[in-house]
């Protein structure tokens, strides 16, 4: 979306500065030469993370084919991408942000290949369109959500359709913006943007604090699945050709996963790290009994990642916690103690000034 908006920006501007007798044929070249430098610099701004490189390759990969007049499989380029991915960075398949970029990319070629969408359409059909598209997206990843957050949003359609375009062209350019009153340290002009920005996403994200909760544990998805085969036998039965054969492979497509997403046994011995972001938490496994180490941050806005992440975990691989430990009190360490202590009363808590123990 950023790249299409910043296209869509260098096209206008050099065609009210230059006048061409011919935009098409001048311009969009241009266009796509200006924004490699910009993509390239918010990538760098982003700090090159997985995701945001798999982004820029395949923009990059997406200039070269359009001023070199080839055509190539969407598919195929997305391959293309992934493996220049792997070239540079040999261990980013082991991200979290890999799988989930790559894997929505790819179900979008997919979405548009098999059901492509007409250009001339009323800005009723496309919501619509863009609702069926995250409705799609919802489905293609939920395996990939599962397996790495251990439940779904059933609100992610919703909220995407609210906050995605709201960053794209709200809050992303005015930060593009002020980065260069940061550097000529021009407090006034910077400050002004980002309290304006502040007073603007607060009420977003407060709009998304009641639906926040709205997610899928793992004994809800195995109370789910039982309505698959309902499911298939309804679609079957009464509904129309088109709807019945995508709701009959999602049914399918929930059947072959459910082995797959089910937990594994237990292990005689594994350490699990866990991802909480800016912090720390440790699973130390033996058999179906647990050592936690930290228990991750927790943030003023009520969020936390040892009631989000951590327990979770502890539940999906049926793990009993029988020591918890505190390293040391910063909140993005002993954030989620409250609510593991809450959750397993049976804990036994050690740290520094922090739980039963002394460490």
């Amino acid at each position: 979306a950023l790249f299409r908006l910043l296209l869509v920006l260098f096209s206008g501007v050099l065609y009210r500065c230059v006048h061409w007798p011919r935009p098409g044929f001048l311009l969009n070249p241009l266009a796509l030469l200006l924004a490699l430098p910009v993509a390239f610099t918010y990538a760098a701004l982003a700090g090159f993370s997985v995701a945001t490189v798999r982004a820029l390759v395949l923009i990059v990969l997406f200039v070269v084919l359009r001023l070199t007049g080839e055509r190539r499989s969407p598919l195929l380029v997305l391959l293309f991408a992934v493996l220049l991915l792997w070239v540079m960075d040999p261990r980013a398949w082991m991200d979290t942000g890999f799988w989930l970029s790559a894997g929505a990319v790819a179900a979008i070629f997919i979405w548009q290949w098999r059901w492509p969408q007409p250009q001339a359409l009323g800005w009723r059909n496309k919501i619509a369109a863009l609702w069926r598209l995250e409705v799609m997206l919802l489905i293609a990843l939920t395996p990939l959500t599962v397996l790495f957050f251990n439940g779904v949003s059933w609100v992610a359609p919703a909220t995407n359709l609210l906050v995605i375009p709201y960053f794209t062209v709200l809050v992303i350019p005015l930060l593009l913006l002020s980065l260069p009153f940061v550097w000529l340290e021009q407090e006034w002009v910077y400050g002004s943007l980002w309290r304006f920005i502040d007073f603007s996403l607060t009420p977003v994200l407060n709009s998304l604090k009641p639906v926040a909760e709205h997610s899928l544990s793992w004994s809800n998805i195995y109370g789910f699945s039982l309505l698959v085969p309902l499911l298939f036998f309804v679609s079957w039965r009464w509904w129309p050709g088109a709807l019945r054969q995508r709701l009959q492979v999602s049914a399918a497509l929930t059947v072959l996963c459910y082995p797959w997403l089910k937990p594994a046994p237990p292990a005689d011995f594994a350490v699990h790290v866990l991802d909480v972001g800016q912090g720390n938490a440790l699973v130390i496994q033996r058999g179906r009994k647990a050592i936690v180490v930290d228990a991750g941050p927790a943030f003023p806005s009520g969020f936390d990642m040892g009631e989000q992440v951590v327990i979770p975990f502890l539940h999906h691989h049926r793990l009993t916690p029988e020591l918890l430990v505190i390293t040391h009190r910063h909140q993005d360490h002993a954030g989620g103690f409250d609510a593991l202590v809450t959750e397993f009363p049976q804990l036994v808590t050690l740290g520094s000034e922090v739980g039963d123990w002394q460490c």
